[in-house]
């Protein structure tokens, strides 16, 4: 799912998925079991996207809509990672960073309510105290 508000941390935590799967994929390069032509076009596909939609800046733009694609290519990193691990037999690590679920506008719309509420409330009591 996308999140409403993209912000840097997004960013930040897609790089580094990308960067987990880069390193994962380079060092499983070694092992006899891993099959390089299963997991290389996905590699390189999210690679090259995220190289594509990624500048050094791009964490440094408060609320930059780029981060939301880059945390869901660090998603796509997380599994393509995980899925190279158990294609050796080696455990897998769990969520990557762009994984990690961001902030959701939607959270936070009980207590937008609640402040609607208190703020009607506090306009409407000194009327009914004058009468």
């Amino acid at each position: 799912m996308s999140e409403l508000i993209c912000t840097s941390p997004m960013c930040i935590q897609g790089k580094a998925s990308v960067d987990t799967m880069n390193r994962t994929f380079n060092i499983l390069l070694g092992n006899s079991l891993f099959n390089r032509a299963r997991f290389e076009t996905s590699v390189t596909a999210i690679g090259q996207a995220f190289e594509d939609a990624y500048a050094f800046y791009s964490p440094y733009i408060p609320f930059n809509p780029a981060c939301c694609g880059i945390k869901d290519l660090g998603a796509q990193a997380d599994r393509v990672t995980a899925e190279m691990l158990s294609s050796v037999g080696a455990a897998p690590i769990g969520p990557g960073p762009g994984s990690a679920t961001g902030f959701n506008l939607e959270q936070l719309m009980p207590l937008a309510y609640l402040a609607v509420g208190a703020v009607i409330l506090s306009n409407v009591t000194p009327f009914l105290r004058k009468r």
